[in-house]
């Protein structure tokens, strides 16, 4: 599927799970195949005004979350 249908690693991970489920509810089990790991994404960053409202947000906040 990746390599002529051209999807990522998450797609076919996905339908493998689906495929899993369904065979095991019919009995053979899951299937025995290799999966993808997923791509690492990095988090973004905050800009100077997500920044200034995510400090104004905590401040007001009454809960330890922040």
């Amino acid at each position: 599927m990746k390599t002529v249908l051209g999807r990522k690693a998450n797609t076919v991970n996905a339908h493998l799970t689906a495929l899993d489920h369904f065979f095991i509810q019919l009995g053979p089990g899951p299937a025995i195949v290799r999966r993808d790991d997923a791509p690492k994404l990095a988090p973004c960053a905050l800009d100077a005004r997500q920044q200034k409202r995510f400090i104004l947000t905590c401040v007001g906040s009454t809960s330890r979350g922040c």
